[in-house]
C-alpha cells in the first residue's frame, strides 16, 4: 500500500492471486501457449516444469502428444497430468506445499535443483517488466532461479496480460532465459522492447 493524505492506495506492483482464480484467467491463451511449447520437446528429454497455470498447459499438451520424457517438477497438478501417461517418468523433488495452491516450495526441493542438468525448463513468471523477471513470492523466485541454473534451455511461457507493472521480488533477467512464448493478444511494443533485450519471442495463435 502507498499512503496518501486521504487514506492508503494500492502500489503499482502485481499482488499474489490464488491459482483457484487464475486458472480461469486468459484461459485461450494459455492453452494457445501450452500447445505451442510441445515443438521444444524431443523425445527422452528431462525437462523441469515450473509451477503456475500456464506451464499446465505445456504438460497437457506434451502428455496428449505422447512424446516420452522425464519430468520435474514442484506443482503436483502438473505431476497428476504428466503422470497420467505411461511413458513418462516423474519426478517431484518434495517441500512444503503452499496455503492455496498445489505448488512445493523450500527443502528438499530446492537443494535437489540446485544438483542436476536437465534439457529444458519451462518456466512461468507473474510479470514481464522491460528487462525484468518477477513473481509474488520470495520462494518462489528461488525456486525459480534454480531451475534456470538446471537447465541447459529456459523457455518462458507467459500471457499477454503479463507484460506490465513488476511485481515483488526479482527472478532473473530476460538475459538468463533463452525464449519467451506468448499469446497473439501480445502488443508490437512490448513483443518489441522483450526482443531488444535479446530474447526469442515466439507467439501461440489464439483460437476464438
Amino acid at each position: 500500500m502507498e499512503r496518501t493524505h486521504g487514506g492508503a492506495t494500492l502500489s503499482a506492483t502485481i499482488t499474489e492471486v490464488e491459482s483457484s482464480i487464475t486458472s480461469h484467467i486468459a484461459q485461450r491463451e494459455k492453452t494457445a501457449i501450452g500447445r505451442f511449447a510441445v515443438s521444444w520437446v524431443k523425445p527422452n528429454m528431462t525437462i523441469i516444469f515450473d509451477s503456475g497455470t500456464t506451464v499446465l498447459e505445456a504438460a497437457r499438451a506434451i502428455s496428449e502428444s505422447n512424446l516420452p520424457i522425464t519430468a520435474i517438477t514442484n506443482d503436483l497438478g502438473i505431476a497428476q497430468v504428466l503422470g497420467g501417461s505411461g511413458n513418462n517418468q516423474v519426478i517431484v523433488p518434495g517441500g512444503t506445499l503452499r496455503p492455496g495452491s498445489q505448488t512445493l516450495l523450500g527443502n528438499p526441493g530446492a537443494a535437489f535443483l540446485r544438483g542436476i542438468h536437465v534439457d529444458l525448463a519451462f518456466l512461468g513468471t507473474h510479470a514481464i517488466t522491460d528487462n525484468l523477471l518477477t513473481d509474488s513470492s520470495l520462494d518462489l523466485a528461488d525456486v525459480k532461479r534454480a531451475m534456470i541454473q538446471a537447465a541447459r534451455h529456459v523457455v518462458v511461457l507467459v500471457d499477454s496480460s503479463k507484460f506490465g507493472p513488476t511485481c515483488n521480488f526479482d527472478i532473473c533477467t530476460l538475459a538468463e532465459i533463452d525464449e519467451v512464448i506468448s499469446d497473439s493478444r501480445l502488443s508490437e511494443s512490448n513483443r518489441k522492447a522483450t526482443e531488444a533485450h535479446g530474447v526469442k519471442v515466439s507467439i501461440a495463435q489464439v483460437i476464438e
